[in-house]
């Protein structure tokens, strides 16, 4: 246990050392069993923002920030960022970003639109730090002067290769955080892969490898600067619709050695394209 001094150290201490008086926040704790925050989250952070503005009209008034975190393990929850709140609006669909899961929470006559700007307050601490919220995890907003003992900090942990699933706004956050996703990182650059990007709104599978000298990391940086990699079949499915990508959806499907000839993962990607299908253009993406 991390400790200032003898004394156990709390979110109310990393706040004092980061010059935020817990006064001013409220802590929010966002649960991945509800359907609705879990299918914002699976597609990118900007859509937990936009869910998150969306609150009662009365919701958190007295607030300068909004700190955000994700249920863990039992009643502990997981850093995951800070919102500055720099207004309020009525709830308009009309400004409902494309591509929004849950559209809706646009109906909801009692919510508002409050504006957050995220900000880098205590940014080495995202999906670091984990605190005990206590038995009242139904109270999921709190005010931040009721402190929190901190469980553990430690380091976004690779999961494995075979559990890797992400979306396109998970991986650009992955490849974008060097620092706090070092364990990523070293992973994905020391294998060579073959890979399935899945269009989740469609259900149309692409099939791809990695032999390149970042291994899978580096093939995958290239969709996430580029959305498309260079791949004709993706280009032409991100031509009809420019925002599509946003539903695309990571995978492994095999791993092989840095020292594996470039053939062999060719032949295993080949193989992966006849037992998908996806050559052919009812179901899937590659045209060749």
């Amino acid at each position: 246990m991390s400790k200032v001094g003898k004394e156990e150290l709390s979110l109310n201490k990393i706040m004092k050392l980061e010059d935020i008086n817990p006064e001013d926040v409220k802590l929010i704790r966002h649960s991945l069993s509800d359907e609705k925050f879990s299918k914002c989250f699976s597609k990118g952070y900007e859509y937990v923002k936009e869910y998150t503005g969306i609150q009662l009209r009365k919701f958190a008034t007295d607030a300068k920030y909004w700190m955000i975190f994700i249920g863990d393990a039992g009643t502990t929850a997981r850093y995951f960022c800070t919102y500055k709140v720099i207004g309020k609006k009525p709830l308009d669909k009309a400004d409902m970003s494309e591509g929004f899961p849950v559209s809706e929470m646009y109906d909801n006559n009692e919510c508002s639109t409050f504006l957050l700007e995220e900000t880098e307050i205590m940014d080495e601490y995202r999906e670091r730090l984990i605190i005990e919220w206590g038995k009242g995890t139904i109270q999921w907003a709190q005010n931040a002067v009721n402190d929190k003992k901190v469980v553990a900090i430690s380091s976004p942990q690779f999961p494995g290769y075979e559990k890797i699933i992400l979306s396109f706004g998970r991986l650009s956050e992955i490849v974008n955080a060097p620092n706090r996703f070092s364990s990523y990182h070293e992973a994905l650059k020391n294998v060579k892969a073959v890979y399935l990007i899945t269009d989740t709104s469609t259900g149309k599978l692409y099939v791809g490898s990695a032999t390149g000298k970042d291994g899978l990391f580096g093939r995958w940086s290239d969709y996430v600067k580029t959305k498309h990699g260079g791949n004709e079949g993706l280009k032409v499915h991100i031509e009809n619709n420019d925002k599509i990508y946003e539903n695309f959806q990571y995978s492994i499907l095999q791993i092989f050695s840095m020292h594996t000839p470039k053939e062999v993962v060719i032949d295993a990607e080949t193989l992966f394209k006849k037992k998908l299908l996806t050559l052919h253009n009812e179901y899937g993406l590659n045209q060749n």
